[in-house]
């Protein structure tokens, strides 16, 4: 039990970072193309550091999780596990990202064809916010859960 509260405080914690990183940047890029009238360039370059920050939180984030692990299952941390515990922290990143930008271009492109804005953009950001915690918690419960040599499947 005490595992699934660690994944689901995991799960959150790596969401709003990336969440607020990508968002805040977003808008700082969506603010600078109003004012300097360079749109899309600094929302996507805005957009691209956002996601570097993103990366680089959750990685700063799960990589105590993954020596926690190593420390457990009684290894010492070799090169192949911090290139690991690297993958993993990009694909938590990118499973937050992924569905919440997906989410974002989809609803304003729909918003403009529809003209509802800014109710679809904001339903579907909302679903994508969704599904990227749903997959980050997915994620970081199989990795805090995988078996050691003397565990048992489905624990």
């Amino acid at each position: 039990m005490h595992e699934i509260f660690r994944s689901m405080g995991l799960a959150t914690q790596v969401g709003v970072i990336v969440v607020t990183s990508i968002l805040a940047c977003l808008f700082l890029g969506l603010w600078v193309d109003s004012k300097l009238h360079s749109s899309p360039l600094a929302t996507l370059i805005l957009i691209v550091v956002g996601t570097l920050v993103a990366i680089t939180g959750s990685y700063r984030l799960v990589s105590p999780v993954v020596e926690q692990v190593a420390v457990k299952q009684k290894a010492e941390m070799p090169t192949r596990a911090i290139l690991r515990s690297l993958a993993f922290g990009a694909r938590l990143g990118l499973m937050a990202v992924g569905p919440v930008l997906i989410g974002l271009f989809l609803g304003l492109w729909l918003d403009g064809r529809l003209q509802t804005r800014p109710w679809v953009t904001l339903s579907l950001t909302a679903l994508g916010i969704a599904v990227g915690l749903v997959g980050i918690y997915r994620l970081s419960s199989s990795f805090t859960k995988q078996p050691t040599k003397e565990g048992k499947k489905g624990d």
